[in-house]
């Protein structure tokens, strides 16, 4: 009996250790909405342990591009409206995310948001306008916007602190 005890002892003590390492390597996702006047669209990344980082048809979702903004992830040529990658697990890596946002709404404020707390802890994430060289970020902010002038390209990229 006392050895039935102590084996599930153990064996609890052990899934709290490694629940942290399990819930990390798990995987993340972060919604992008971006906006411009009553136009939206959304984009999707992440890190999941079975994802691949070239074209995966699991994850990525191809994007369909109508309306008056359009926004996409760009990869190996194709757009998409959700790009998953494989995540770096226990070991330190960078992933770099491109898209791009096009609007037929000259003039008009565009916003990129997103939700800080969706984002791994412990990682350098920041989203680079290509345009005006701007980097912002993303774990201290919620949100970037610009005046729409055409179309214009971004960067996320993550990486360790």
């Amino acid at each position: 009996m006392r050895r039935k005890a102590l084996i599930y002892c153990v064996a609890l003590a052990a899934a709290v250790l490694f629940m942290d390492v399990a819930s990390a390597s798990a995987g993340w996702r972060l919604r992008l909405d971006v906006k411009a006047a009553d136009a939206k669209n959304t984009l999707v990344i992440g890190q999941s342990p079975d994802a691949q980082d070239e074209r995966d048809p699991v994850y990525d979702v191809p994007a369909m591009l109508a309306g008056d903004i359009q926004a996409r992830i760009n990869l190996d040529g194709y757009s998409f409206w959700q790009d998953i990658r494989k995540s770096c697990g226990a070991s330190a890596c960078s992933k770099t995310w491109t898209f791009a946002v096009s609007s037929s709404l000259d003039g008009e404020t565009v916003t990129i948001s997103w939700d800080p707390s969706s984002l791994p802890t412990g990682m350098r994430v920041t989203l680079t306008d290509s345009q005006d060289n701007v980097t912002t970020d993303m774990t201290g902010s919620s949100y970037y916007s610009y005046t729409n002038d055409g179309d214009r390209g971004f960067a996320i990229e993550i990486s360790g602190k």
